[in-house]
């Protein structure tokens, strides 16, 4: 099913590529990834995916926590 996730950040380089790496490595689809920046440095990317369950979310989302400045991560649908 589809799933969204919204993920905060520490801005730096190469952090999209660690976030998406992930899904590519757990095998998801992305169907939309969208990423601004604040000026405080505070880089929001929003993902949308989709997921075989429960369980493959929770999986994914435990990967992207530990991304080297991943702050928080919020479920928007799914």
């Amino acid at each position: 099913y589809l799933a969204e996730l919204k993920i905060y950040g520490r801005n730096r380089m190469g952090l999209l590529v660690d976030v998406s790496k992930i899904f590519t490595e757990q095998q998801i689809d992305m169907t939309s990834i969208n990423v601004r920046t604040s000026k405080q440095g505070t880089a929001t990317i929003n993902v949308t995916f989709n997921i075989t369950g429960r369980e493959q979310l929770i999986q994914v989302t435990d990967k992207l926590r530990q991304v080297e400045g991943i702050m928080d991560i919020e479920r928007t649908t799914g």
